[in-house]
């Protein structure tokens, strides 16, 4: 499905920098004010030289919600803090070997206990991302919730060396700090905007490549329907092995 919307964006020269040979997209965990989900995490390889444009991720990152029906994405660069709508600061927690997203759950809500606000407060959140040079995905990426850089960073690098998690960045001295992202956070309110309008807005285009981004976007909630319809018939497994057929 992503890659059909690649293909999309680029046959109607919406996107030129990103492309299906310079991104990765898996299922991870993410967590957002108390609440984890599994989460599309798209990564877009940059060679260094700047050579994928923020303008492509910000069009990718809304024609995605909104074929993918997402009620909201965040994209963010933590190489550049210029990047994107605005600045903010995030630290990572690194794990030993592999992280599942059962694993991911349990030591957010470990966060929870030693400060509530940085688990169910405002903006409090994390994704499970690939650190360069990791093929485990085996880090969890906090950005800095609604509270102070100095509660943001005693908090997670408490709970990190509760469980014996590497805390990242660190002085020359080895004191915990942070390092800045440039971030923005799309989004649409589907009930106000039944058709998609908040991101659509973000993607411009002709009129052919809205046609086929909702085009796209009907054969996703076709089989989001489909598989609704297994889990009420708890016939899931049967569905998944011998119905299921990818939507693009």
């Amino acid at each position: 499905m992503v890659d059909s919307v690649i293909d999309a964006l680029s046959a109607n020269a919406a996107i030129h920098s990103v492309t299906i040979t310079n991104t990765r997209v898996v299922v991870a965990a993410g967590g957002f004010e108390g609440g984890t989900n599994p989460s599309f995490v798209f990564t877009i390889q940059d060679s260094g030289t700047g050579s994928v444009s923020q303008a492509d991720v910000n069009v990718l990152g809304n024609a995605l919600g909104y074929v993918l029906n997402q009620g909201g994405t965040a994209h963010f660069s933590p190489d550049n803090f210029r990047a994107y709508a605005f600045p903010l600061d995030y630290a990572v927690v690194t794990f030993p070997g592999t992280l599942s997203g059962s694993g991911a759950q349990a030591f957010f809500e470990h966060l929870g206990t030693i400060d509530a606000a940085l688990f169910s407060g405002l903006f409090a959140g994390f994704t499970q991302i690939d650190l360069a040079g990791s093929t485990t995905n085996n880090s969890m990426l906090f950005l800095q919730p609604a509270v102070s850089k100095n509660r943001f960073i005693s908090g997670l690098s408490a709970a990190a060396a509760d469980v014996r998690a590497l805390y990242s960045p660190l002085k020359n001295n080895g004191v915990p700090t942070t390092a800045r992202a440039g971030v923005a956070f799309p989004a649409n309110d589907w009930l106000a905007f039944p058709d998609g309008e908040q991101y659509l807005a973000n993607v411009g285009g002709s009129a052919q490549l809205l046609r086929e981004l909702a085009t796209l976007r009907q054969r996703h909630l076709d089989a989001v329907d489909r598989l609704l319809d297994a889990i009420e018939r708890d016939r899931v497994e049967v569905y998944l092995a011998s119905q299921f057929r990818c939507p693009n």
